[in-house]
C-alpha cells in the first residue's frame, strides 16, 4: 500500500507546481519539478517523461529487446557470463517479461496528459499542440497497455482453458489520494478494444511533420502499432490497412522514410546510428545516457573487436557478450544470406569458449558504446505483417500480395525470389522464417511464439536447459507482482502462480 500511495503523491507533485523551461529537440531525461499541466511547457514535460520511461533499461533501451530474445530460442548464454539472465534462459516460473508497474506508472501520466487537454486544464495551447499532445498520450498508453495485455493475458481467441482476464483499464487521472482505485482486471477483449481505440484515435490527432525527429512519435509510429497490435489478434485487414498507410509515408518528422530494397542498403541503415532509414519511431540515445555495460551492445556483442577496424569509425567494442546468438537460429541463414554476413559476426573464442557468433546489429557507428538509437517499430516489420496477414488471408490475390512483400526480404538479403505458384501454407510458413531471420534481436521472438501458440523449444547448445515450454504452460503469461495483489484485493493472480 505504501508505495503504491507514493507513487501517485509523486504523479501529484510532478504536475501540480510551475515550470521554467521545457524540450525544444529531443526527449529530456526528466520532468522538471516545476512544470504545471495549465502550461504547454508542463505537458510537454510530462510527456518527456513518458519518453524517457520507454527508453529505460527496463524498456526498450535493454529489457523489452533482449528478454524476449532470451526467454525464446535465438541468443543463449556463453559459459562466461554475468548470471543476469540465467532464470530466463531456463524460462523459471516469474522470469516471464511483463513490468506491470512500470506500465501503469505510464498509464497514470498519460491520463493526466489526456484529462488536461479535454477538460481545459491546459491554458495557452494552440489547437495544433493539443491535439499532438493528447495524440502522443494516446499512443503511450495503448504501448503500455499492450505491453501489459501481452505478458499477463492471453490474446482472445487464444485462450487456455477459458482464461480471458485482461489487465485492470484505468482511463481516468489521479490526481489524490482519495481517487486512489482498486480494480479488477478487465476481460481480455476489453482490453485489446480499448488499445485499438486509442490507437486509432491517435491516429486522428497525429501528423507526420510535427516534430523534428524520428525520437517523438507521428501518426506513422501510431499506424504501425495498430498494424502489430491487428496482427496479434488477427485482425487481418486492419493489418493490411495500417500496414499499407506506413509503407505509403515517405518522410516522418523531416527524416525520409523506406523499406530497404538492398542487402547494402540494409546494411547501412544499420550502421546509421541517428534517424535510421527504415525507422518510423526510434529511441533516441545520447552520450549523457552513459549506458556502458547497460546498453544493448554490451550484451549482443563481443569484446574487443569493432565492426569494421579504421573507416567506418566504429569504436573498439565495451561489452559483456554474454548472449551469443544460438546455433540453431545461425543453421537457419543461408552462408550468403547478407543478415548472416554482415550482421552476425563469428567465429570468436571467449574465455576458451570458441565458435561463437554474436549479433552486429548494435555496433556502437556512433562512435560510443551504446550510442545507436534503437528502433521500436521499422518498415520492415510492417512489410511483414502486411505479408503474414495477406498469406493468412489465403485466397489468390491475396497469396500473391503476400509473395510480393516476402520476395522484398528475401532478395535484398541475397535470396531467391519465392515462386508466384507458392501455395498459401508454404507462403505463411516462408514469411514466419523470414521473419524471424529478419527480425532476430530486435525483441520479437517470444511474442511471434505467443502469438502463434508455438511451443518454445530451447537451442540444445543452452547452457541453462530446460524442457520445451508449451503454450499452455503456465510460464507463458507472466506473474502478477505479488505486492500488487497484496495491495489490490481485486486482482485475480495468472493461473499455477
Amino acid at each position: 500500500m505504501k508505495k503504491y500511495i507514493y507513487l501517485i503523491v509523486l504523479l501529484v507533485v510532478i504536475t501540480a507546481t510551475a515550470c521554467k523551461k521545457v524540450l525544444t529537440t529531443t526527449p529530456r531525461q526528466s520532468i522538471t519539478p516545476d512544470v504545471a499541466l495549465t502550461s504547454s511547457a508542463g505537458v510537454s514535460s510530462l510527456l518527456n517523461s513518458i519518453y524517457t520511461s520507454f527508453g529505460a533499461s527496463n524498456n526498450y533501451g535493454l529489457s523489452r529487446i533482449l528478454l524476449p530474445e532470451v526467454l525464446a530460442d535465438n541468443v543463449i548464454n556463453t559459459t562466461t557470463n554475468n548470471n543476469s539472465y540465467r532464470t530466463q534462459e531456463a524460462n523459471q516460473p516469474g522470469s516471464t517479461y511483463g513490468d506491470w508497474s512500470n506500465n501503469y506508472n505510464i498509464i497514470f501520466r498519460t491520463n493526466l496528459v489526456v484529462d488536461a487537454v479535454d477538460n481545459g486544464i491546459l491554458q495557452g495551447a494552440s489547437d495544433t499542440q493539443k491535439a499532438n499532445f493528447k495524440g502522443e498520450a494516446l499512443f503511450f498508453r495503448a504501448l503500455a497497455y499492450f505491453q501489459l495485455a501481452i505478458s499477463f493475458s492471453y490474446i482472445p481467441g487464444n485462450e487456455v482453458n477459458n482464461w480471458k482476464l485482461g489487465v485492470p483499464i484505468m482511463l481516468k487521472p489521479t490526481k489524490s489520494l482519495t481517487e486512489v482505485e482498486f480494480p479488477a482486471r478487465n476481460t481480455n477483449v476489453e482490453v485489446y478494444t480499448q488499445i485499438k481505440t486509442d490507437l486509432n484515435n491517435a491516429i486522428g490527432l497525429l501528423t507526420n511533420n510535427t516534430r523534428n525527429s524520428k525520437a517523438y512519435v507521428s501518426r506513422a509510429a501510431a499506424q504501425a502499432l495498430l498494424s502489430r497490435v491487428s496482427l496479434y489478434t488477427l485482425d487481418l485487414d486492419a493489418t493490411i490497412a495500417n500496414s499499407t498507410a506506413v509503407l505509403n509515408t515517405t518522410s516522418i518528422n523531416g527524416s525520409a522514410t523506406s523499406v530497404a530494397q538492398t542487402g547494402a542498403d540494409l546494411v547501412t541503415m544499420w550502421r546509421t546510428y541517428k534517424e535510421k532509414s527504415e525507422s518510423i519511431w526510434q529511441i533516441s540515445k545520447n552520450t549523457q545516457d552513459n549506458l556502458g555495460t547497460g546498453s544493448i551492445q554490451a550484451w549482443f556483442s563481443i569484446y574487443p573487436r569493432p565492426v569494421n577496424s579504421g573507416s567506418t569509425g566504429n569504436p573498439t567494442r565495451v561489452s559483456f557478450a554474454d548472449l551469443r546468438v544460438a546455433p540453431a537460429l545461425l543453421a537457419l541463414f543461408n552462408a550468403t544470406d547478407i543478415r548472416r554476413t554482415q550482421l552476425i559476426e563469428g567465429p570468436y573464442t571467449k574465455s576458451g569458449q570458441s565458435g561463437l557468433y554474436f549479433s552486429n546489429k548494435y555496433s556502437g557507428t556512433g562512435g560510443v558504446n551504446g550510442l545507436d538509437d534503437i528502433v521500436v517499430f521499422r518498415t520492415s516489420e510492417i512489410l511483414l505483417n502486411r505479408a503474414e496477414a495477406y498469406a493468412r488471408k489465403g485466397d489468390a490475390a491475396s497469396v500473391l500480395n503476400a509473395i510480393a512483400d516476402v520476395n522484398v526480404i528475401r532478395t535484398r538479403a541475397g535470396l531467391t525470389a519465392l515462386a508466384t505458384s507458392t501455395t498459401a501454407a508454404a507462403v505463411l510458413t516462408e514469411v514466419l522464417l523470414q521473419r524471424r531471420l529478419e527480425l532476430a534481436f530486435e525483441g520479437h521472438r517470444w511474442y511471434d511464439l505467443v502469438r502463434t501458440q508455438s511451443t518454445i523449444t530451447k537451442d540444445p547448445a543452452g547452457l541453462y536447459q530446460t524442457g520445451p515450454v508449451d503454450y499452455t504452460d503456465r510460464r507463458i503469461l507472466a506473474q502478477i507482482p505479488i505486492a500488487q495483489v497484496d495491495v489490490n484485493k481485486n486482482l485475480v493472480q495468472n493461473p499455477g502462480y
